[in-house]
């Protein structure tokens, strides 16, 4: 699950074209799959993705950690988006600080009805009725990179331990209380477009892998757009 947001802030902007919004994109899981591009490109090219982790006869040069994070993803859903942790997997900088941010729930989770874990659009019901009822929570969290510790920038596959530094909240986000589900609001929500790089330069992203989203959501939104004959947005830095 992916989640993605924004909120408004004053500072010099990367992209000074808005110069109001801070956009943050965020995975249920703490580490990415993949150590860096290289290892992101081949694995998509291979034709065997499980056997691309453990190819050859040497297993010092197998992708075991990589391959345990891969079937992660595979595990059950959770019962709400808004009853779960988002991470931001990457790193990013907080003034003079690398950081990771996370959000956690801090809604209730009781209420929801049991809807069964099938079909593409239970997520949606399970949120739709939750926010029916009233507004959803989120504690804001960074985590801060402690250089006397093994928590690298370039290698978003090794988990940054709270045992070694602890995350710290931060903020709470809140969700109103909304309709979503309308044709109007599904509209929008396909026509938006959501970018690491449109940040505060105090909040910038940094790493390898961050260096290529740029490239790669430029590309996505471009596309998407294309197809829907939409105005691609010119307010993101790419």
């Amino acid at each position: 699950m992916v989640l993605t947001g924004y909120i408004y802030d004053n500072g010099l902007k990367i992209n000074a074209e808005d110069s109001e919004t801070q956009e943050f994109l965020m995975h249920d899981s703490p580490v990415f799959f993949v150590a860096n591009v290289n290892d992101y490109n081949q694995f998509l090219e291979s034709e065997d993705k499980i056997l691309y982790f453990v190819e050859g006869v040497n297993p010092f040069k197998w992708h075991l950690r990589e391959l345990v994070h891969a079937l992660n993803t595979l595990k059950p859903p959770p019962i709400s988006p808004l009853k779960t942790q988002y991470f931001s997997n990457t790193a990013y900088k907080l003034g003079p600080h690398n950081i990771k941010y996370s959000a956690r729930s801090c809604s209730i989770a009781e209420g929801v009805s049991n809807y069964e874990k099938k079909g593409p659009d239970f997520l949606q019901e399970v949120m739709r009725e939750e926010l029916a009822k009233g507004a959803g929570c989120f504690d804001f969290l960074v985590q801060l990179q402690d250089p006397n510790k093994y928590m690298p920038i370039e290698d978003p596959s090794i988990e940054w331990r709270e045992s070694d530094s602890s995350f710290i909240s931060l903020a709470k986000i809140k969700i109103p209380s909304q309709v979503f589900t309308s044709q109007e609001q599904r509209e929008f929500c396909e026509n938006l477009s959501f970018s690491p790089w449109n940040s505060l330069n105090d909040h910038r992203p940094i790493g390898e892998l961050n260096r290529i989203r740029k490239k790669v959501y430029q590309a996505s939104s471009s596309y998407r757009h294309k197809k829907n004959k939409t105005e691609i947005p010119t307010n993101l830095d790419w």
